[in-house]
């Protein structure tokens, strides 16, 4: 899997959020759900500047493979979503509704 680059993260959360964002950190996160392996990767922790809800958010990159353009998923910073694993969970939450 293609790693993010911390440029091309803030231009997407910008694009996405309309904010303008600083990169904190990285961590990698290797979340189980019934038994098996449902997200292993990169969990990208920015600062956001002027955002009406939250000051952080959560970023992963989805697919983007080499020679693909690279698809993200960003989880705002909530009560709920205070961590990039909190953050994993949600975006598995989310996916298993979506395709319910």
């Amino acid at each position: 899997m293609r790693h993010a680059k911390r440029a091309e993260l803030e231009a997407a959360v910008q694009e996405q959020l309309g904010c303008p964002s600083t990169y904190v950190e990285a961590e990698f996160v290797r979340q189980v759900w019934q038994g098996k392996v449902a997200w292993e990767g990169m969990v990208h922790v920015v600062r956001l500047s002027g955002h009406p809800e939250a000051r952080y958010c959560y970023v992963m990159l989805l697919g983007g493979e080499e020679g693909e353009p690279p698809r993200y998923h960003f989880t705002l910073e909530t009560m709920e979503t205070g961590s990039t694993k909190a953050a994993v969970r949600a975006y598995i939450k989310a996916s298993l509704q979506r395709d319910a």
